[in-house]
């Protein structure tokens, strides 16, 4: 591993750990357990999300960095609870396009999990949005699928 790899390995894991509990979370909510989707589980899921997102603004620099700084911002800012329709949607929808944008700015494989991450979110939109409509079943497994391709392009 060179220099700069064994650098940028703690803001990969932090981010990973984070995406990781997020979809812990998200089945274990479908699931049932109710205590799994409480205020306590999405704190830690984004000190874990915007802490690594940090951490890998501090290690990268340029384009890779500024998204990822401003995902981290998006992201604390999808915590507020309101019943306000734009300000709960608009901050995380900003999250997961930054996140994607910020893969596209990473080399080897990672534009086209940002892509994928691209699609996922899109249809996310289109179910907030009420132009589609999934079962609990097919949207617990497209948040998912988007967690995990938004980890995986990190590592790819």
């Amino acid at each position: 591993m060179s220099g700069k790899a064994k650098n940028s390995i703690m803001g990969r894991a932090l981010i990973t750990s984070g995406l990781f509990l997020k979809v812990v979370q998200i089945v274990c909510t479908a699931a049932g357990a109710k205590d799994f989707g409480n205020t306590v589980w999405t704190a830690i899921t984004a000190c874990f999300l915007v802490g690594g997102l940090l951490v890998f603004g501090l290690e990268r620099r340029g384009k890779t960095a500024l998204a990822a700084y401003i995902c981290a911002v998006a992201a604390l800012l999808s915590l507020i609870k309101t019943e306000n329709v734009f300000l709960l949607y608009a901050p995380l929808f900003a999250m997961l396009i930054s996140y994607s944008l910020m893969l596209f700015t990473m080399k080897k494989r990672a534009p086209l999990c940002g892509v994928l991450s691209l699609v996922c979110t899109a249809a996310l939109i289109l179910c907030a949005f009420h132009v589609i409509t999934l079962s609990a079943f097919f949207g617990t497994a497209l948040l998912c699928a988007m967690y995990i391709i938004m980890a995986a392009g990190l590592f790819i």
